[in-house]
């Protein structure tokens, strides 16, 4: 599972929930499991329910964009940037009407009670993150999407019960992200993808990568292991031998039972760690009945393109966002159409990154067939730095 620890205490305005007593553990024989779900009155003409695991967001644009981005003050914002891209990008695809952006925060959940080992290896978050994290959490609210971090939780278990409750009341969903584990919430109409390699991960998907069905990854992680999660598996198997068992016996306690047909490493690991197994698979498990209030309107995008304009403006300007901070005042922008526009905040600017994505093809189409330079009157001197180039 992603495990992206944000600074909790710089935006507590963005809780949403009392937290959660991070030493209760769930109820895993009561779970609904959202891979074997009945889907047959779910409505897949409607828009889909979004879910995006936020803190994946984070650190994938984070590590994956430059740190060379930054405003005038020293602030690095490569993470907020790309965030804000990604989501506008994700919005254009679907054009959902309910979503929510999912947030780890610093607290404890209850695997860490659970196990000190816990994600205990994983480096502690970059300070230029960390430095983000509030902006993030204003653009997303700004743009109208609902938020959700809460205390004693993990966003895969915010999106586990929101996505089991979506599909339970016949809605199709979802989940950006690029998390593998969030694969044992695929079924017929949970999809998972990621926004950054434009991948879609359906059952089938799951299958050719995996050799398993959805409703088996469980049981995949928690035989493999996970040392970027502290979950240590059984001694002796790894992908291959996870997938070939899976196959033939279905689930981990079948193997058990047959345990007397399993040959090689992987028959002496199950014996020695059969009672591990099951606390293993807890900490695999994606919690889907999270006792949380949110309900379906809370969740409904606010689309008023006037209604976060203020602070769209003050967080673009700080972030000398110079681009964003156009599009609020482009004609085409909803808030300046006289009461007749219908766009939303994230669609006119969508249309403005359209315009800047049409100038810069053209910018870079082939100069074969202009005309010689010397038959026209030009004035030419060259962009040396950065202030020439903004002047030009």
């Amino acid at each position: 599972m992603t495990d992206h620890m944000t600074d909790s205490s710089a935006d507590n305005n963005h809780n949403s929930h009392q937290a959660l007593d991070p030493k209760a553990l769930p109820n895993f024989d009561t779970m609904p499991n959202v891979a074997t779900m009945d889907t047959s009155h779910v409505d897949k003409n409607q828009p889909p329910f979004i879910l995006v695991d936020g803190s994946y967001y984070l650190f994938r644009t984070y590590h994956a964009l430059p740190k060379t981005m930054q405003n005038s003050q020293g602030l690095i914002t490569n993470a907020i940037r790309g965030t804000l891209n990604a989501l506008l990008k994700l919005m254009r695809r679907y054009h959902p009407t309910h979503m929510a952006v999912c947030f780890d925060t610093k607290s404890p959940t209850f695997r860490h009670h659970m196990s000190a080992d816990y994600k205990a290896a994983r480096p502690p978050i970059d300070i230029e993150l960390v430095e983000q994290i509030p902006y993030i959490h204003r653009l997303v609210t700004a743009l109208g999407i609902p938020l959700l971090r809460i205390e004693g939780a993990e966003a895969d278990d915010i999106i586990g019960t929101l996505a089991h409750r979506a599909v339970e009341q016949g809605h199709h969903v979802v989940i950006s992200t690029g998390d593998k584990d969030m694969m044992q919430l695929v079924n017929d109409c949970v999809i998972l993808e990621d926004s950054f390699t434009g991948k879609v991960t359906d059952t089938q998907a799951v299958i050719e990568k995996f050799g398993i069905n959805p409703n088996q990854m469980i049981d995949f992680l928690t035989l493999m292991g996970d040392a970027s999660d502290g979950i240590k598996g059984v001694p002796g198997i790894g992908k291959k031998t996870a997938k070939d068992l899976l196959v033939e016996y279905g689930d981990i306690d079948n193997m058990l039972k047959h345990i007397g047909f399993i040959k090689g490493r992987g028959a002496k690991g199950l014996i020695e760690h059969a009672e591990e197994i099951p606390f293993n698979a807890k900490l695999a498990t994606i919690v889907t009945d999270l006792d949380i209030g949110q309900d379906w309107n809370d969740l409904k995008i606010d689309t008023n393109p006037c209604a976060h304009i203020d602070e769209l403006r003050e967080l673009y300007s700080e972030l000398e966002f110079r681009n964003e901070l156009a599009s609020l005042d482009h004609p085409n922008h909803p808030a300046n159409a006289n009461g007749n526009g219908v766009q939303s905040v994230a669609s006119s600017q969508a249309d403005a990154e359209s315009q800047a994505q049409i100038a810069k093809s053209l910018q870079s189409s082939s100069i074969d067939n202009v005309p010689d330079s010397k038959q026209h009157d030009r004035a030419w001197h060259t962009v040396l730095d950065e202030p020439a180039f903004e002047s030009l």
